[in-house]
Parts: structure tokens; sequence; C-alpha cells
């Protein structure tokens, strides 16, 4: 999340500068959120790709069901209804 967060914060920056020196008129701001949307999103795909690979590994390692916690149970549950899943 840091990378992100980073990303996020140094994006947004220059745009700030670019909309305080140009002024909203030019577009130029509008035409840096395709690329401020893409990074963002280049990263949340490798997080989940990195993340789906993990999971893969360890339920390789694992034998049997893992038994949850209920704090581990309504963490899960409330991202998953986020997502919409069931």
């Amino acid at each position: 999340m840091v990378g992100l967060c980073a990303i996020l914060i140094t994006t947004i920056g220059r745009l700030l500068a670019i909309y305080e020196r140009e002024g909203p008129g030019d577009g130029v701001g509008r035409a840096c959120w395709p690329y401020v949307t893409g990074m963002v999103n280049q990263e949340l795909l490798l997080r989940n790709e990195y993340l789906a690979a993990e999971n893969w590994i360890l339920r390789g390692q694992i034998k049997g069901r893992l038994l949850l916690s209920e704090g581990e149970k309504a963490t899960l549950a409330e991202i998953a209804h986020r997502l919409g899943r069931e």
C-alpha cells in the first residue's frame, strides 16, 4: 500500500501544480487523469496477481481446513460483501 500511496501523492501533487500554473480551462489536468488511473490500476493488478500466487502456494502447503476465529471470519465477510460476494 505504501507504493500506491507514494504514487498517488506524487501524481496528485504534479496535477495540482499544473492546475495552479495553467488554470482549469486548458484541460491539462483532465488529460492527466487517464495516466494517473492507469498507474493505480497497474499497481492494483500487480498486487492482486502477487496475492493470488501467494494464496495458491500457501494452499498447496496446507492440508485440511483452516480454523478461523470469529474476528477473521468477520473481516473476510466484510471484504467479500464489499466485493459483492456472498
